[in-house]
C-alpha cells in the first residue's frame, strides 16, 4: 500500500480579524476569508492575478514556492526522473495524480483501471464516454469553417451524427477533421482522386482519423453512378504512388507507361505496383549519379545499379549494414553504430537474392524497350536481355530436375472438429463462417476476400431490413475477375454460389446468426462483401488478409490446441471431393474453380502430411 503525505493547515490567530482559525498561507497567517478580500497583482513570472506579490521581485507565493522545490527528483512510484510536484513530495505530476484519485473496479466498464474521477470511481474511459455527446455538441455550435466549399462537407457530416452513439472517438474525429477543414484550402472537386491524394499526404496514426473521415466523406457525397468509384481510382493512381516524389517529366512518361501497361499488357495492379517501386527507386539512384533524363541511361549504369542491389555492407559485431551506393565502393573503417563503433568490421553479403535481381532487371528491361519501341524515345535499350546459347548439354552435365508436385494436408483428428464446428449454434457466428466456406466449398483467400451478398440481401440502410433475408435465399455472388499476363484462371469468377447442405436447419441458423452480427458491424449500407472489418478496416471495401488469419488462428487454437491457415485447409476440402473417385471428384473440382491440369493434379499428386505448430498463450494476436 502507498503512503501520502498529507499537509495540515494549521490553526493560528488571523492578523487581518484576529479571530483563530485555519491559516490559508503559513508564512502570512491569514485566514481564508481575510485572504479573498486581499487585493490583486499581476506577477511577473506565471502572468496571472495573484495575491500578497512581492514588491520587489514580483513574484506571487507559488512561484516563490515552485522556486525553492528541486528542480528534479526520481519518481518513488515510477522510478523516472521528473519534475518534483508539491514540496516535501515523493512523485511526479502524473503519478501524484493517479495516487489522490485511487485504483479499482470502475463503476461503468466493470474493469480494474484508475480512477480519473475518485468521487464516481470512474475510468479515463468511461468518464470521457460520459461528457463525449456534450463536447461534441459545444464543438460544431462553436467552430466556423471559413472556406465555402468546406463548410457544406463539415454540416453534412455533422447532420448524420447519431448521437445515441456517440463516444469520445466520434468527438475526437469531428474536431481533427475540423482542424483539417480550417488549415487546408483547395479548390479542387471532391473527387476520389483527391480524397487519396490527400490522404497520401497524411501519413501515420495521428492522422488515423482524418483519414476515415475523408474515407465516409466520399461514400456519403460521391455517386457511384456518375463518379469514378473507389477500387476504379485505387487501380488507376494506386500503382503510381512510388513515383509521386519524382521530377514531373519523369512522372509524365512513367504515366504513359502506366496506359500502355493496362490497355496493351492487361497487368493487374500490384504487378504495375512491382514494374513502380522499381523505375522509381532505379530513377532515384540515377538522379544521384547526376543523370539528367532517361534517354542518358546506358548498360553500365543499369549493371551498377543491379550490383549495388545485391550486396551490402555488415558488421561482424552489432549486425549493423549499410547499403552499397556504387560498385567496388570500399566498407567505412569504423562501425557508424554509435553503441558500437568497431574498427575494420564490415564484410559484404547478400542484400537481395539472385531471384529478386532478375526481377528487377526484367522491369527495368520492360520499361526501357517499351521506351525504345512505342515511344522511340531512345535508340539502345540499356536493359536489354542477354542473349543465351541453348547448345547441347555438356558430357557429364547433371540435368536438373523439377520439383515433384506436392499437395499438403491435415490429419483427419484435426480437419472433423473443425467440420462439426459450424453446426453448433452455441459457437461464435464470423468463425463458424469461415470455417463453413474453407470446409464445405474449399475457398481460397481471395476468395474469402471478395465475396459478396446478393443485391436483395443487402439492406437499403443501416439498421434497416433488407429486401430478402440471406439465410432464404442461401445464394452469393463471386466478383468479375479478368485475366493477366501472369493470371492464367479465373477461378469462380462471376458466378452464383448455392450454399449447401440448403435443406439442414443449421445453415440457416448459422447465416441468420451471422448476419446479425455482421448488421452491427456494418458502417456503409453499399458495402457488397460477406465479411466486414471493424476498427481501421475501410468502411465500403473488403477486409485483408491479415483479418481472416488471425481469425482462424484464435478459432482452431481454441477447438484443436493447433493453429491451421487457410491455404491448407482449403487443400484438405478438396482431398474430401477427391475421394468420390473418377469423373465425379473431377466435376466437383472444376465446380470449385480449379483448371482441368489442376483438378487431375489433385488425383497423382504426392500428399504430404503437416502437423500444425501448437497455439500460443494468445493464437490470434500480433506479436
Amino acid at each position: 500500500m502507498i503512503k501520502t503525505k498529507v499537509t495540515k493547515l494549521l490553526v493560528v490567530e488571523c492578523k487581518r480579524c484576529q479571530n483563530r482559525r485555519k491559516t490559508v498561507l503559513i508564512g502570512q497567517m491569514i485566514c481564508q476569508m481575510c485572504h479573498l478580500k486581499e487585493p490583486r497583482t499581476t506577477c511577473g513570472v506565471c502572468g496571472k492575478q495573484k495575491r500578497f506579490v512581492t514588491e520587489g521581485s514580483g513574484l506571487c507565493p507559488g512561484c516563490v514556492k515552485r522556486a525553492t522545490l528541486p528542480i528534479q527528483i526520481e519518481c518513488a512510484r515510477c522510478g523516472k526522473t521528473k519534475p518534483l510536484t508539491k514540496s516535501g513530495g515523493e512523485y511526479c505530476t502524473r503519478c501524484q495524480r493517479k495516487i489522490n484519485c485511487g485504483e479499482g473496479r470502475c463503476s461503468g466498464c466493470g474493469m480494474a483501471r484508475q480512477f480519473i474521477l475518485a468521487k464516481e470511481k470512474l475510468c479515463n474511459g468511461c468518464y470521457m464516454a460520459r461528457y463525449a455527446p456534450s463536447g461534441l455538441q459545444e464543438y460544431l455550435e462553436t467552430t466556423s469553417i471559413s472556406s465555402e466549399s468546406h463548410l457544406p462537407l463539415f454540416r453534412h457530416l455533422a447532420g448524420l451524427v447519431s448521437w445515441e452513439r456517440v463516444d469520445d472517438e466520434a468527438r475526437r474525429r469531428f474536431s481533427e477533421f475540423g482542424r483539417l477543414l480550417q488549415s487546408h484550402h483547395s479548390e479542387d472537386p471532391l473527387t476520389w482522386g483527391s480524397i487519396l491524394k490527400l490522404q497520401s499526404e497524411l501519413p501515420g496514426g495521428s492522422f488515423a482519423r482524418v483519414r476515415a473521415s475523408l474515407q465516409q466523406l466520399g461514400e456519403l457525397q460521391l455517386d457511384p453512378s456518375k463518379d469514378e468509384s473507389l477500387e476504379d481510382c485505387k487501380r488507376r493512381i494506386g500503382p503510381l504512388v512510388p513515383i509521386s516524389s519524382l521530377a514531373v517529366d519523369v512522372i509524365a512518361v512513367l504515366k504513359k507507361y502506366d496506359l500502355w501497361l493496362r490497355t496493351e499488357r492487361k497487368n493487374t495492379p500490384n504487378s504495375r505496383h512491382n514494374h513502380f517501386d522499381t523505375l522509381g527507386r532505379f530513377w532515384r539512384w540515377c538522379a544521384m549519379r547526376g543523370l539528367p533524363s532517361l534517354a542518358t541511361v546506358e548498360r553500365a549504369h543499369v549493371e551498377d545499379y543491379l550490383h549495388t542491389l545485391g550486396l551490402r555492407s555488415k558488421c561482424r559485431h552489432c549486425s549493423f549494414t549499410k547499403n552499397l551506393t556504387t560498385r567496388g565502393e570500399s566498407p567505412p573503417i569504423s562501425c557508424e553504430n554509435l553503441e558500437c563503433r568497431a574498427r575494420s568490421s564490415f564484410e559484404k553479403v547478400i542484400r537481395c537474392v539472385e531471384s529478386t535481381v532478375r526481377g528487377h532487371r526484367a522491369r527495368i528491361g520492360v520499361f526501357f524497350g517499351w521506351l525504345k519501341d512505342v515511344e522511340e524515345g531512345i535508340e539502345i535499350n540499356p536493359a536489354a536481355a542477354v542473349q543465351r546459347m541453348r547448345g547441347r548439354r555438356k558430357k557429364g552435365e547433371r540435368r536438373t530436375r523439377k520439383h515433384t508436385p506436392t499437395i499438403q494436408y491435415y490429419d483427419w483428428e484435426v480437419i472433423d472438429p473443425l467440420l462439426k464446428y459450424p453446426e453448433d449454434s452455441r459457437m461464435p457466428a464470423e468463425e463458424a463462417m469461415v470455417l463453413y466456406l474453407l470446409l464445405h466449398n474449399a475457398f481460397y483467400m481471395w476468395e474469402l476476400q471478395t465475396v459478396r451478398i446478393p443485391s436483395q440481401c443487402r439492406p437499403t440502410a443501416l439498421g434497416a431490413a433488407p429486401l430478402e433475408s440471406l439465410e432464404d435465399v442461401l445464394t452469393l455472388e463471386w466478383q468479375h475477375r479478368e485475366l493477366s499476363r501472369s493470371r492464367q484462371s479465373l477461378g469462380r469468377s462471376g458466378e452464383i454460389l448455392q450454399m449447401e447442405p440448403k435443406d439442414e436447419p443449421w445453415l440457416r441458423d448459422l447465416v441468420k446468426r451471422f448476419m446479425a452480427e455482421r448488421s452491427k458491424k456494418l458502417r456503409d449500407p453499399n458495402n457488397p462483401y460477406l465479411f466486414v472489418g471493424i476498427g481501421r478496416s475501410p468502411r465500403a471495401g473488403y477486409v485483408g488478409s491479415q483479418y481472416f488469419r488471425l481469425l482462424l488462428e484464435s478459432a482452431t487454437a481454441r477447438i484443436t490446441g493447433r493453429v491451421c491457415t487457410v491455404n491448407i485447409l482449403g487443400k484438405c476440402s478438396r482431398l474430401l471431393y477427391v475421394e468420390f473417385g473418377g469423373y465425379e471428384s473431377f466435376r466437383h473440382l472444376r465446380e470449385l474453380g480449379l483448371e482441368g491440369h489442376q483438378a487431375r493434379c489433385y488425383a497423382w499428386a504426392k500428399r504430404v502430411r503437416v502437423v500444425p505448430k501448437r497455439a500460443g498463450p494468445h493464437p490470434g494476436k500480433k506479436r
